[in-house]
């Protein structure tokens, strides 16, 4: 099993859906549940999520999965050494390319 980093952006990413999307205790909590979910799916293979080379960095996607309706987030991350680094929590809508935290463009994997 990898470790787990979650950089700052990738943290402020979840902390801002659980506040403002999912504004219910109930809601908020499952919506925690389904991302510790999807930690520890990545951790156990990180190569399961959708591979993408985005400006030499090599970063894959893994959606964050409701199981009583679409998905809705992705969390965009790499696989440094024996660590699965969190860069951010995307909606579907957002484009990763777009979307590197800005300490991986100085930091190749």
């Amino acid at each position: 099993m990898y470790r787990l980093r979650v950089t700052r952006h990738g943290r402020a990413d979840i902390e801002l859906v659980e506040r403002g999307d999912l504004r219910p205790w109930k809601a908020r909590k499952r919506f925690q549940s389904q991302v510790q979910h999807a930690l520890s799916t990545i951790c156990d293979n990180p190569v399961r999520g959708e591979r993408h080379l985005i400006a030499g960095i090599e970063v894959f996607t893994f959606h964050v999965r409701r199981w009583w309706r679409p998905t809705f987030h992705k969390l965009l991350y790499r696989v440094v050494g024996d660590t699965v680094e969190v860069g951010r929590l995307l909606h579907l809508g957002m484009d990763p390319q777009g979307n590197i935290p800005p300490e991986w463009a100085n930091r190749r994997s």
